[in-house]
């Protein structure tokens, strides 16, 4: 997370990839412009918010004197709730600010509980964007489709998915399956599988001692070498380290 006080110098060129992670930029005052791979550049005014891939945006600077902006970076195991690349008026509130520097704040700090207060502060405030754009009525035509997919995902989590069920349970071709998938999620649809799966073995370890064979078998990996491989480019580093 990053506040961001920009004049009319403010340009960034991104000239390499960051991460697989999910961008919400919510501009408070002034106008920017952002450019990605998606297409035409989007302005963004005081009061929207854009939520977009991270790997996508190759610039963004300032459009006139000031941008004053917040940049959230997050991850998620499901829908994102957000059109992607579209930019959404929702009116700024005091509360919002309040809690925009709580979780700053919060971040700044060492301590785990005090990170972990940062993370619930984020949250509220995606829930709280989220709720605003349901109320909008901005929806997706595939969304009950995408629903079915994903509760299936998650019920086996063990389950080595294809693209081609996927599509065939959400009733669509495969092609417009990837496009609604990664549309909803931010994420290819094989890559949003094998990171649910990562996600739920770093929980079991987390949770008690376990062998990693099991984790392994119970997260569809064929041994405990490759999960390890996976869970090492995941999260940069390996899975010894939980515990």
């Amino acid at each position: 997370m990053w506040q961001v006080r920009g004049d009319k110098s403010y340009d960034v060129v991104r000239r390499w990839q960051v991460g697989q992670h999910l961008v919400a930029l919510r501009t408070i005052r002034g106008h920017g412009v952002v450019y990605g791979d998606c297409g035409e550049p989007v302005e963004v005014d005081p009061g929207s918010l854009l939520v977009f891939e991270d790997v996508r945006i190759n610039r963004y600077h300032c459009k006139g004197p000031v941008w004053h902006f917040w940049w959230f970076e997050f991850t998620v195991e499901g829908p994102v709730g957000f059109p992607l690349w579209l930019p959404i008026k929702i009116p700024l509130s005091q509360v919002e600010s309040l809690m925009c520097q709580d979780v700053f704040s919060a971040l700044r700090r060492t301590a785990p509980a005090q990170r972990g207060l940062a993370s619930a502060g984020l949250l509220w405030l995606l829930q709280r964007w989220r709720s605003s754009v349901a109320e909008s009525g901005i929806r997706s035509p595939h969304e009950a489709a995408l629903a079915r997919v994903l509760e299936a995902m998650h019920e086996r989590v063990d389950q080595l998915w294809s693209v081609g069920e996927m599509a065939r349970m959400a009733g669509l071709g495969e092609r417009r399956f990837r496009q609604v998938f990664a549309a909803a999620t931010g994420q290819a649809p094989k890559r949003f599988h094998e990171g649910l799966r990562l996600e739920y073995g770093r929980q079991l370890l987390r949770a008690g001692r376990i062998k990693l064979e099991d984790v392994a078998d119970r997260t569809g990996f064929s041994s405990a070498f490759h999960f390890s491989r996976a869970f090492k480019k995941r999260f940069g580093h390996s899975p010894s380290r939980i515990g």
